[in-house]
């Protein structure tokens, strides 16, 4: 019900907060498709930071889409971000 309320809500207004809510929301019910979606709507409306690309990368690799998950995730380790968690991110998923 809330997801929908929230949909609702980003059809008026193309609030970046909503649109991280939502994306959130659907990762936790695992609807990583939606969750993509808005994810993308996110960067799109609000752009684009590391955090952001590396949930990004982490949904795509949960749908099983490795190449766009380097797409998004290589800037980032390009920039010199070589953290614990970008390294987790890209080891605990089987390819």
């Amino acid at each position: 019900v809330i997801i929908e309320i929230f949909k609702k809500i980003d059809n008026y207004n193309e609030s970046p907060f909503i649109i991280g809510l939502l994306s959130e929301l659907l990762f936790g019910i695992k609807n990583i498709p939606e969750a993509i979606y808005y994810s993308n709507r996110l960067i799109e409306i609000d752009g684009i930071t590391e955090k952001r690309a590396m949930i990004l990368g982490k949904l795509y690799l949960l749908n099983k889409q490795p190449h766009s998950a380097i797409l998004i995730l290589e800037p980032v380790y390009e920039t010199g971000n070589y953290s614990l968690e970008l390294f987790q991110l890209l080891l605990e998923q089987p390819f």
